[in-house]
């Protein structure tokens, strides 16, 4: 009698019915059961993952503008980041506003940092875990309202703030 091994989709026929014969059939049986198992799996595990980084890492043009009492934060260079990931980079322009084009977004909260190079110094901040963009991509942040919150109840001066940081110098000749 013959034993038919079915293998990868492949019949095989063997010459004997010895107990060896059955003993590789079942063996080989369970082997691509979990090859087939093992196969799918990781499959499954990369399409779930292709999905989810195409899913999360749409990118959008992102428009920020910065002001400090309605007057533009202008000539300072934007980095828009997701936490130290820089995933924008610009200078505000006149009325102080950057777009960021094709920004790679995970969510909408995103961190800032600026800076403008004044003479030989450096005036610079950063805005981390209060920017939540809107729906259409875009924020103005509002340094006074910021300064505010930052001084709140420490008794320090938003006027210390605002000069260490350029803002009430600005010049946007």
């Amino acid at each position: 009698m013959n034993i038919v091994v079915r293998m990868f989709g492949h019949n095989c026929t063997t010459g004997n019915s010895d107990y060896l014969s059955v003993a590789i059939t079942n063996v080989l049986f369970v082997f691509e059961f979990f090859l087939n198992l093992f196969i799918m799996k990781k499959l499954t595990s990369l399409f779930f993952a292709i999905c989810f980084v195409a899913h999360a890492s749409a990118q959008h043009d992102v428009t920020m503008t910065v002001t400090f009492h309605g007057k533009p934060v202008c000539n300072y260079e934007l980095l828009l980041k997701h936490g130290d990931a820089v995933i924008g980079k610009g200078i505000t322009d006149n009325t102080g506003t950057v777009v960021f084009v094709q920004a790679p977004l995970l969510v909408m909260n995103v961190d800032l940092y600026a800076e403008k190079k004044k003479g030989g110094a450096n005036q610079h901040f950063d805005v981390k875990g209060y920017i939540v963009l809107n729906e259409d991509y875009s924020y103005e942040l509002k340094m006074e309202d910021l300064l505010k919150e930052i001084t709140s109840g420490s008794g320090m001066p938003e006027s210390m703030f605002a000069d260490s940081w350029g803002l009430t110098s600005i010049d946007c000749n």
